[in-house]
Formats: structure tokens, C-alpha cells, sequence
């Protein structure tokens, strides 16, 4: 990505990133501290931090999902014809109790079903232990980035009340803004309260 970027005459910006999207923000932060100007992380816990998910989040999210798909061959065997199930299944969990409208659960649907979706979805969940190792080498210092930290008050990952992120990789004296927890929001926030989001992911990025 990075190389791609610099090919593109992209030398300096700002990354927000939803889901597995924040730990390749922190990632490309922790690599190249001088092209990111601000790391906005939604929704994510990175990979070998061991938080435990609060309340009421734990009632929400939907924990099985992931030893599901890290499973040699159990969704290669059991998904391919079921994707609206399996993948309804886990959006309308993981929505907690504010839900998705039946437009947005379909945009999601119809985004999944596209060649080469589920093999690489699977391979982003098989490839825990590097990501735990790459995030572990980058752990004892602590990115410059500002950070703002996103959550929703019932997913997986609801920025605490003492620092920015649940990662000690990102020290809370970074949150200039925040952490920003949305209430109601359940891990698809953007889609659920969209505009508590896109109002506040300006102050991080903009003054950088």
C-alpha cells in the first residue's frame, strides 16, 4: 500500500480504517511515521492484544466467528452456496441493538458475492500469528501518530474511558480527540450513525 501511495505521489496523509482496517493503519504508521499525518482506528482491537470485550458489546458481537473462519476447510466446506446466511448472520449480530436496514445488510451481500471474496476473507483470519508478531515488534514504541480512537457502545471494541485504544501500542497521551464512543452503534457504526462519525473524524485529520 505504501508503495502504491508513493507511485501515486502520495508522500503525506491521513488513514482512517474500519475493522482490520485500523491495525493496517497502525501498521503503515509504525512504518512510516513521517508520511502519517493521523491514524483514525474504528472499530478494532489489534491483533495479540488481549482485551476483554465490555459490556453491553459482549452481548452483541459475535464471537464465534472467528475461530469459524481460522478453521482449516470448515467454511470453504460449509459457506459457498449459504453466503446470506452466514454473512447476514454475522451483520445483523454484530449491528447490535440498532440493527441495519434491509438496504445496507444488501449492499453488504451483494459486495460479498463477488470471485475470490470468501478466500481471501479466510486468509485475512489464517494469518493471526504474523499479524500478532508484526503488531508485537512495533509494541515497545509506541507511534508519534495522533490517534482517535471509534467505537460503538455495543461492539467489540468501545474506546475506554482511560485511554485512546485498547492497544498499548497507541498511548492514550496520542487521543487529542477523543476516544469517541457512539451510542446504540453496534461494529457497523459508519452505516448506523454515520454522521457522528464523519463529524469527528475531521478534528483529528484536518489540523495535521
Amino acid at each position: 500500500m505504501l508503495a502504491q501511495l508513493t507511485d501515486r505521489g502520495v508522500t503525506r496523509f491521513a488513514i482512517v480504517g474500519h475493522d482490520w482496517g485500523g491495525t493496517v493503519g497502525y501498521l503503515i504508521a509504525a512504518l512510516a511515521p513521517a508520511s502519517v499525518s493521523a491514524v483514525v482506528v474504528v472499530e478494532e482491537i489489534l491483533p495479540g492484544i488481549d482485551v476483554d470485550i465490555t459490556e453491553p458489546g459482549h452481548d452483541h458481537y459475535p464471537a464465534w466467528h472467528g475461530p469459524f473462519n481460522r478453521a482449516p476447510g470448515l467454511a470453504e466446506a460449509l459457506v459457498p452456496g449459504r453466503e446470506p446466511a452466514y454473512y447476514g448472520t454475522f451483520l445483523r449480530q454484530s449491528a447490535g441493538p440498532a440493527g441495519l436496514d434491509a438496504a445496507t445488510e444488501q449492499s453488504y451481500l451483494a459486495a460479498y458475492d463477488t470471485p475470490g471474496f470468501l478466500e481471501a476473507g479466510l486468509a485475512y483470519y489464517r494469518t493471526r500469528d504474523a499479524d500478532i508478531g508484526d503488531v508485537r515488534l512495533f509494541a515497545s514504541n509506541p507511534i508519534v501518530t495522533p490517534v482517535l480512537a471509534i467505537g460503538g457502545r455495543c461492539a467489540m471494541a468501545p474506546p475506554s474511558r482511560t485511554g485512546c485504544s485498547p492497544s498499548p501500542a497507541m498511548s492514550p497521551a496520542l487521543c487529542s480527540n477523543g476516544p469517541l464512543t457512539i451510542p446504540r452503534a453496534g461494529a457497523r457504526r459508519v452505516q448506523q450513525r454515520g454522521r457522528a462519525v464523519s463529524e469527528s473524524t475531521p478534528l483529528t485529520t484536518s489540523p495535521h
